[in-house]
């Protein structure tokens, strides 16, 4: 256990830092902090990622490359991927062999799981990437060739929403085997949303539990499926090719 708990904590530092933080687009602006009140409201923090290339409609060339920029974040994810299998086996190990404590061990679990997933969309993404830089090197001599690597690409997005949220269905069965649930309406009484102006917590992002996996619901990966959609299509009808109509609901966590 004793190495349980140092693999896990090393993971969820990472979970937190493997993302940046930029001012918030999507909350009203806050008044402070636990520490110091500002004499003005100033914008909340979010954490987003770097956004993907969207390729253009004509010959699917690409305005950059992710890749430069996310080596050391990539590398370390890599890294901390093998970890979490070392993680995961330990527990496993000592959900078998426990006599007691197991509710403790699956919400330990848990927590792997949700850094588990993060790990694999971060290394997901530069799938995604990959894809698309070769589907722009093979645009002029292989169209057929190039369409079908972006429709890889676009499922590739599709398996990153589906297993987040096969996890974050997961973690809230587990959680909510001893908490009450967090919904917006029960016993025909509405819960009101209204957060607090000074504390910014990760907790009241949202209603429901979905604000583990909240700064993933608001990286605009739904709005680039979309613009890549568009490029992918115009390339398609230009080469006569069949045309994409799968959609990417992103933000679902149905």
């Amino acid at each position: 256990m004793d190495k349980v708990y140092q693999l896990l904590s090393t993971q969820a530092e990472f979970w937190d830092k493997s993302w940046e933080w930029e001012p918030s687009k999507n909350r009203t602006p806050i008044f402070g902090s636990s520490r110091a009140i500002s004499d003005t409201p100033r914008p909340a923090r979010d954490q987003t990622l770097p956004i993907l290339p969207v390729p253009t409609g004509i010959e699917l060339s690409l305005d950059k490359d992710c890749s430069a920029n996310n080596s050391q974040r990539l590398q370390s994810a890599e890294e901390f991927l093998k970890d979490n299998n070392e993680l995961m086996n330990l527990l496993h190990e000592n959900l078998i062999s426990a006599d007691y404590q197991h509710y403790n061990l699956q919400v330990l679990r848990s927590v792997a799981q949700l850094c588990r997933q993060n790990l694999t969309m971060l290394l997901g993404l530069q799938k995604i990437n990959d894809l698309l830089s070769l589907s722009s090197t093979v645009a002029s001599s292989n169209p057929a060739m190039a369409v079908s690597l972006i429709d890889q690409a676009l499922d590739q997005v599709n398996n990153i929403r589906d297993e987040r949220n096969e996890v974050l269905q997961s973690v809230t069965t587990v959680w909510y085997q001893d908490w009450y649930p967090r919904v917006a309406e029960a016993n025909g009484r509405k819960y009101l949303d209204q957060v607090d102006d000074v504390k910014d917590h990760l907790p009241v992002r949202t209603v429901d539990m979905s604000y583990l996996v909240y700064r993933q619901l608001k990286y605009p990966l739904g709005k680039w499926a979309d613009e890549a959609t568009n490029a992918r299509n115009q390339f398609a009808k230009a080469n006569n090719l069949p045309v994409r109509t799968a959609t990417v609901n992103w933000e679902s966590i149905e």
